[in-house]
């Protein structure tokens, strides 16, 4: 049995992510996201200690390396 659809709630969350205004060029809509991504990133990690920026980074490199494989072995 599916539970009862709440009407508004999904075309709430779409009218939310049009109102960004996000350019239609993907290439220009990523580097916007991934500069706002890098920008809480660095917030996050000025207030961490340096042994866990350390470990941040070391997941961030474990990521980077998931998704390389990710995409070679498709």
């Amino acid at each position: 049995m599916t539970p009862p659809a709440v009407p508004g709630l999904a075309l709430g969350r779409a009218r939310w992510f049009r109102r960004l205004r996000l350019p239609t060029q993907p290439l220009a809509r990523h580097m916007i996201l991934a500069l706002c991504g890098a920008a809480v990133l660095y917030v996050v990690t000025s207030s961490l200690s340096p042994y866990n920026d350390f470990e941040v980074g070391e997941i961030a490199l474990y990521v980077i390396a998931l998704s390389g494989l990710s995409l070679l072995t498709g």
